[in-house]
């Protein structure tokens, strides 16, 4: 009799083993695709507030100084890599470079989301950026002053920080499960 609890008993506690890690490899890959799509959301609504903040100011006067200390100021507040580009693929403004280092910065019109958001609107991307050598998540809206199309603005997120906040999301669920 005892030696049927036992079995039973490891039968049961095997079963719910199989049965979590069932459910975490499961919950785990959807949480993934849901963590990407929200930050990639957050992403776009970043780029447009960028975009509103600058359409105005950038139609009557011209891209100039403002532009990289405004996208400095907005960076800084979301913890967000921002960039605004020219028409031509000039680099006006990014949170990663200021003065003769923004300057420097190579012509952006090749970018996919860059030529996406000057053709369609909105565009996005994962890729290693040149700038910062580091794989991100783009997203671009193209940036408009009484229908004129003046430019984009970009907002970018590294994609080893989406996959840490992933893990640490997949950590709390195997917790919460184990506890149950």
């Amino acid at each position: 009799m005892r030696s049927f609890r036992r079995r039973l008993t490891f039968a049961g506690i095997l079963t719910s083993a199989v049965a979590l890690l069932v459910v975490l490899l499961v919950q785990g890959s959807a949480l993934r695709s849901d963590t990407r799509n929200e930050t990639r959301e957050r992403l776009s609504a970043e780029a447009r507030i960028l975009s509103e903040a600058l359409s105005i100011q950038w139609g009557l006067q011209g891209p100039g100084a403002w532009v990289d200390e405004l996208v400095d100021r907005s960076g800084r507040s979301t913890e967000t890599r921002l960039t605004v580009i020219a028409t031509d693929g000039t680099v006006l403004g990014d949170t990663t470079a200021s003065g003769e280092a923004l300057r420097a910065i190579e012509n952006h019109a090749d970018r996919p989301e860059v030529r996406a958001a000057l053709s369609l609107g909105q565009g996005q991307d994962e890729r290693l950026s040149r700038t910062t050598n580091e794989r991100q998540m783009y997203v671009a809206v193209n940036t408009q002053h009484q229908g004129r199309l003046l430019g984009v603005a970009r907002a970018s997120m590294s994609l080893s920080r989406i996959e840490t906040h992933t893990s640490q999301l997949q950590r709390s669920l195997g917790l919460a499960l184990l506890s149950v």
